[in-house]
């Protein structure tokens, strides 16, 4: 997938973030529609923390791609892995995932109007990141999950497999307004 679709996309989920918030009170933000579903103001931290652990890795990825001079020119391939887990990703959900132990249980919610910020923040990073990728062989740089010690994903997976959770977590986030709106 080419760099600037990627660059489209953020802007995408940049927008349906602000939308999905906009008008919220903080108890309509942290309400669950069942105590065994999470609330909008979840979705939204377990997006951040799974930001605060990849982003860090992937601005380490680049770096040492662009000091070991690894270019390359697209399209590149994210491989069979890389696209299942995109694929898996995307809305609606075809297959329930457990999220990662470290991750599967977002923290209480604090400050639910300061969540969006925090998010746009790990957007903004995201952009520049896919920006500073530019040049280099995104097949050849990989990335250790953070969650899974045997899974290392090219840097052309992961960011379409970031982007796809993010739209994965806000369509159940949009899905929570709703119903809390109807009942």
């Amino acid at each position: 997938m080419p760099l600037d679709e990627l660059v489209i996309q953020l802007n995408t989920i940049r927008t349906r973030a602000q939308q999905l918030v906009s008008g919220l009170r903080p108890e309509q933000l942290t309400r669950r529609p069942d105590p065994a579903r999470w609330s909008i103001a979840e979705c939204v931290v377990h997006l951040n923390m799974n930001a605060a652990d990849y982003l860090p890795l992937i601005a380490a990825a680049i770096e040492k791609a662009k000091r070991e001079n690894v270019t390359g020119q697209g399209p590149f391939n994210p491989g069979w892995l890389g696209r299942f887990l995109i694929n898996s990703m995307e809305p609606p959900p075809k297959r329930r995932f457990k999220a990662p132990e470290k991750i599967a249980y977002p923290v209480p919610v604090d400050d639910a109007q300061k969540l969006l910020g925090d998010f746009l923040k790990a957007q903004d990073e995201l952009e520049r990141l896919v920006k500073e990728a530019e040049g280099l062989d995104l097949e050849k740089v990989r990335i250790q999950s953070p969650y899974a010690w045997w899974m290392k994903l090219r840097l052309c997976a992961v960011f379409p497999f970031m982007l796809a959770h993010e739209r994965r977590h806000l369509w159940q986030a949009e899905r929570v307004k709703e119903q809390l709106a109807s009942g």
